[in-house]
């Protein structure tokens, strides 16, 4: 219920906000709900294909570097190897303005789908499912 509460509060500022604006304020608050949202399904989905024939590896960290970010501070990229149940050798990769990765060598827990292994995340990065 928590989350349900924070989701509706925002969407009410949201909208208080988009009503108390006037001519391009208004338009960007709407272009930038638009785009919120169309991330968040995005994910949602995602993540739920992912986990729906989840399967998870503990996946090596090939890369792991910080990148300046426009607001003066740093992205974080991270790439990895994994062995999927099939034994074939997988890739994959993540950004985060916010979380910390394992660095170059160390190892973190992925999920991936079994029927494209292809499409995987590191389990501390889901936002919708509990892995």
């Amino acid at each position: 219920p928590i989350p349900l509460l924070i989701v509706a509060g925002a969407c009410a500022l949201f909208v208080w906000l988009v009503c108390s604006q006037e001519g391009d304020f208004r338009l960007l608050f709407v272009l930038g709900l638009a785009l919120a949202l169309a991330y968040g399904t995005y994910r949602f989905y995602r993540e739920r294909r992912i986990v729906r024939e989840g399967g998870t590896a503990m996946a090596l960290v090939t890369e792991y570097r910080q990148v300046p970010s426009s607001d003066g501070g740093f992205d974080r990229e991270c790439k990895y190897r994994f062995t999927a149940a099939d034994g074939s050798e997988y890739v994959g990769g993540c950004e985060s303005t916010i979380r910390d990765f394992p660095e170059e060598g160390c190892q973190m827990a992925i999920v991936y789908n079994q029927q494209n292994p292809g499409d995987n995340f590191p389990r501390e990065m889901f936002w919708f499912y509990d892995t």
